[in-house]
């Protein structure tokens, strides 16, 4: 994108499209949003205990919003790379507690294909962004890239509008002892209110369980 280059390159009358950029830059522009991704996945333990799974989802539209207002503000190096180290925080985020979403709330006979279908509209937004990207990269100017990160800003969108309408994990709930917040959260995902008792139980006991093995660790 020659925009792009304009703008974060360097002349370079060799190639064919007379710009380029660093070897360090595009390192740094991938490093450090897998770095951001590392951080958010290393914090995503605390995180889940501490706040629940949907406000973590809520912050990581807030971070990919943040990002997408950086990286499309900035004329600098640095501006830039802080964009994407955001934005690899929010994607982080985003793939840790969507697929734990899922698995917590999922019915165990479909949780599989939910986790399948969560990995296949993954692929499909990385195809939209490349076919994205190729429409736009011949425009003149800084709207060759402009366009692609101001579409970032739709999805995080309908994300965090949705949050609103769905419950809270049950199981997250039952581990912070919000025993009938957790079954009105089953009863919502569930449409056969005479299984939720029988979940809700085999929840609280793969909890204690688990509590259970974690003292017996510790203790060792």
């Amino acid at each position: 994108m020659v925009g792009f280059l304009r703008v974060f390159g360097y002349p370079a009358p060799n190639t064919p499209i007379g710009w380029n950029i660093s070897a360090e830059v595009q390192q740094l522009m991938g490093s450090l949003m897998t770095l951001g991704a590392m951080v958010a996945s290393g914090l995503a333990g605390p995180l889940a205990w501490k706040l629940g799974r949907k406000p973590c989802l809520w912050a990581a539209c807030l971070l990919c919003w943040a990002s997408d207002i950086v990286m499309m503000a900035t004329t600098s190096i640095g501006g830039l790379y802080a964009g994407r180290f955001l934005i690899g925080l929010a994607n982080g985020l985003f793939m840790t507690f969507s697929q734990l979403y899922i698995q917590e709330c999922s019915p165990a006979a479909y949780r599989g294909l939910l986790i399948s279908a969560f990995q296949f509209w993954t692929s499909i937004g990385t195809l939209v962004g490349t076919v994205v990207d190729n429409f736009t990269a011949p425009l003149p100017g800084k709207a060759c890239y402009l366009i692609p990160l101001g579409l970032i800003y739709v999805i995080p969108f309908f994300i965090a509008i949705g949050l609103f309408f769905i419950p809270e994990s049950p199981r997250w709930l039952s581990e912070k002892g919000h025993a009938e917040k957790a079954r009105k959260s089953l009863s919502w995902l569930r449409p056969n209110q005479e299984a939720v008792d029988g979940e809700l139980l085999t929840i609280q006991d793969a909890i204690e369980e688990s509590r259970v093995n974690s003292g017996e660790h510790m203790a060792k």
